[in-house]
């Protein structure tokens, strides 16, 4: 299971829903250090770190030749056999009036795992006979339940709050097409509901990388406020990955 914040604010008008580590690189630059004195460009090829002085094509002033490298580099981490839950999006539903129902803002959130991007993605790579070289998926759901809103000066629980969001497409995937199902969720704490259905007719059909991205300043997600006193109030989605497709 993972978590993310919802937040939401209402001042006046106020409110918000809310791969591996990279191995270290070599100092691998070349070229002439910036980082010297007096004009700031050494006279010697020499190498060395970006992190510490760029790198000229040339210790000479006004010319058009010579060259000065550099290393960067690209680390990813590969899944078999696991369904995994990769990402789960933070809300922001920015200001409002009270009583109102307003679009998704940015997704800038304060939880552990909430991403800024509104991605929800979850990684099939089961082969359903055990045979990597079978490349099918064995289905999943994905269901999200949001907490009662808070106000940190008003200790009451908000139940009132409803996130709805409508049916979304996945990101192009050369595998599937899975599309989310509608939904409106009450912020009352125990009302589950079916975000993403990969089972039954799907299972044989889920394998790959799968991502459904909430689109901002859209009606495809909104979130519908009771109309309550101002203040920042902020709510947990718990978002939960079922492995048992039955």
């Amino acid at each position: 299971m993972k978590m993310n914040k919802l937040f939401s604010s209402i001042a006046a008008s106020a409110m918000v829903l809310t791969t591996l580590a990279p191995a270290a690189v070599a100092n691998a630059a070349t070229g002439y250090s910036t980082g010297a004195a007096g004009s700031g460009v050494g006279l010697t090829r020499s190498s060395g770190s970006l992190h510490d002085a760029g790198m000229a094509t040339s210790g000479s002033a006004n010319v058009n030749t010579g060259t000065a490298t550099a290393e960067s580099q690209a680390t990813v981490k590969i899944i078999d056999g696991f369904l995994v839950l990769n990402a789960v999006p933070d809300m922001n539903f920015g200001a409002t009036v009270a009583g109102q129902e307003i679009q998704l803002f940015n997704y800038k959130g304060a939880s552990k795992d909430g991403n800024k991007n509104g991605a929800l993605t979850v990684i099939d790579s089961r082969h359903s006979n055990g045979n990597s070289n079978t490349k099918d998926g064995m289905g999943f759901k994905v269901t999200a339940t949001v907490s009662p809103f808070k106000n940190p000066s008003n200790p009451v629980d908000q139940k009132g709050f409803m996130l709805n969001m409508a049916a979304l497409n996945e990101n192009p995937n050369p595998m599937t097409s899975l599309k989310s199902e509608p939904v409106s969720l009450p912020s009352d704490g125990t009302s589950t509901r079916t975000v993403v259905d990969a089972s039954k007719s799907k299972v044989g059909k889920t394998w790959g990388n799968h991502t459904w991205t909430l689109p901002a300043h859209d009606d495809a997600v909104k979130l519908a406020v009771p109309d309550i006193a101002a203040g920042e109030y902020n709510a947990t989605i718990n978002w939960t990955l079922d492995a048992n497709a039955q």
